[in-house]
């Protein structure tokens, strides 16, 4: 992935993958179709695109990555993955989850 331009995953479904962390941590961008937790992973136009599940809109947006070096580069740049963040997040969101569940049983 270090080597790759670009990261392009056209799956149907997909709850969290992995890959596209991975991809972020290599800084290389990433372009999805419209998955549930793609809006969290991916900053829509900053470190990638999430596009609707059809043939012309990935076109579209690939055609336009790769005819602009600069904008590839700036996005490449803008690619991280922070681990500890997403962690943090995933615990604030179960406390949440916890607190709710114990405060509707008594």
């Amino acid at each position: 992935m270090q080597h790759a331009d670009i990261f392009v995953l056209t799956s149907d479904f997909e709850a969290y993958p992995m890959v596209v962390c991975e991809s972020l941590a290599c800084q290389t961008p990433v372009v999805c179709t419209d998955f549930p937790a793609a809006h969290e992973m991916i900053s829509d136009g900053i470190d990638g695109y999430v596009v609707e599940k059809n043939d012309e809109a990935f076109y579209r947006v690939l055609s336009d990555l790769l005819s602009s070096k600069d904008k590839l580069d700036k996005m490449k740049s803008n690619c991280n993955f922070d681990a500890n963040g997403i962690a943090k997040s995933h615990l604030s969101q179960l406390l949440t989850v916890s607190e709710d569940g114990m405060e509707n049983e008594y």
